[in-house]
């Protein structure tokens, strides 16, 4: 029989007996055998724990700006919106303005003896519509600023809602690897 056989049936018979024929040298060198893999399994789940702290901070964050990135594009969203009625509402005041100035130019034509009177009109008028064109085209402009600000806060939503899921995913690794390592304890 080979060491190993031999030893095994020390242990049978000194079951069987009730008492020990392993030599006590080697229940030395099993327990500490024993200690270190212990010792080295503690270790391992530590950093474990460790890495899982991390991602649980980081996903902390990541959630915490994904949020301040939505209420973010929300608050866009709804200046976007202010703009694009105040933009609508100043074409339907540039529409009218001109309906106006059509108004006033027949009736310059019909009425030759108010021609000064409607001049001065025509005059105010031209200057409301000028004022009104200045006014839409800087709206305009803003609108265009707030939709491409709008686009990048959604870009770098998607980033973050990106990064998000694969914390999670990290994390759902490093929480399986934890268990798996808690069950071999």
């Amino acid at each position: 029989m080979g060491d190993y056989g031999w030893r095994g049936l020390q242990r049978f018979l000194s079951f069987l007996d009730g008492k020990s024929l392993v030599p006590p040298e080697d229940r030395q060198q099993e327990r500490e055998q024993f200690r270190t893999t212990n010792q080295q399994m503690q270790d391992q789940l530590q950093e474990l724990r460790g890495h899982l702290a991390q991602a649980e901070i980081r996903l902390s964050e990541l959630t915490e700006t994904n949020r301040r990135q939505q209420q973010r594009t929300e608050e866009l969203e709804q200046i976007s919106t202010g703009f694009s009625r105040e933009l609508s509402e100043k074409a339907r005041n540039i529409e009218k303005l001109n309906n106006e100035l059509e108004v006033a130019l027949s009736k310059s034509l019909e009425h030759q003896q108010q021609k000064d009177k409607l001049t001065e009109q025509l005059t105010a008028i031209e200057r409301q519509k000028a004022a009104a064109d200045k006014e839409a085209a800087l709206l305009s402009q803003s609108l265009e600023t707030a939709k491409a600000t709008l686009k990048a806060a959604q870009d770098k939503m998607m980033i973050l809602t990106d990064e998000n899921k694969l914390i999670l995913q990290e994390k759902a690794v490093v929480q399986g690897q934890f268990k798996q390592l808690q069950s071999s304890l």
